[in-house]
């Protein structure tokens, strides 16, 4: 379950929560098959994601303190969110008023993802975590490198109605938009105690 302010302007502030199932399978000591399955609930239509990689588990020493996990995975999904994050997050979809004399003009924008719901390649992603491990202590340090893929079209539809002297008129105007994509570069850092654990060392 997520929790967001509701001013605020994240991309993930579109998702409510999510259940998620993950299978990894050791090809003996060459490398891990990894795949899982998301279920993304939004505030309207859901999304599913699924994701498949390989990785490898390489001690850097012989007590095993130090360690890497290679990993390139790759992404497939719907993106429903992205179309109710443009509208709920960053548009708000109330209508703006603009005085004029002697009458109104209100201005109303949609936002819609063209396929949204069409499962596509999302990304590829290629990480090198670090790991430190001492009795319950686990300090680890994961450089990610995401490549994206299929970058959304929008549809978006522009309301325009206007009253002077009581009389309205409504036009409405049609255009689309390209989302722009780029590949990117993220670094995770993470502390962990296991409560219990013996450890090594």
């Amino acid at each position: 379950k997520y929790f967001f302010n509701a001013s605020s302007v994240s991309v993930r502030s579109a998702i409510k929560g999510d259940a998620s199932a993950a299978l990894s399978y050791d090809v003996g000591s060459l490398f891990s098959v990894d795949a899982g399955a998301d279920l993304v609930f939004n505030s309207g239509t859901s999304d599913i994601f699924l994701n498949l990689g390989l990785s490898k588990d390489v001690d850097l020493d012989e007590e095993g303190d130090w360690s890497i996990s290679p990993a390139v995975m790759t992404t497939m999904g719907t993106r429903n969110y992205h179309e109710q994050y443009l509208n709920s997050r960053t548009t708000k979809k109330t209508p703006k008023k603009k005085p004029t004399v002697p009458g109104t003009v209100t201005v109303l924008t949609d936002y819609s993802t063209v396929d949204a719901g069409k499962i596509l390649p999302l990304d590829l992603e290629m990480s090198l975590p670090l790991y430190y491990m001492k009795g319950p202590w686990t300090i680890s340090a994961s450089p990610v490198y995401v490549i994206p893929f299929s970058p959304a079209t929008y549809k978006v539809t522009t309301t325009t109605t206007k009253t002077v002297n009581g009389s309205t008129t409504t036009t409405t105007k049609v255009s689309y938009q390209k989302e722009t994509i780029s590949p990117s570069f993220y670094l995770q850092v993470g502390l962990t105690y296991k409560f219990g654990s013996s450890g090594k060392g």
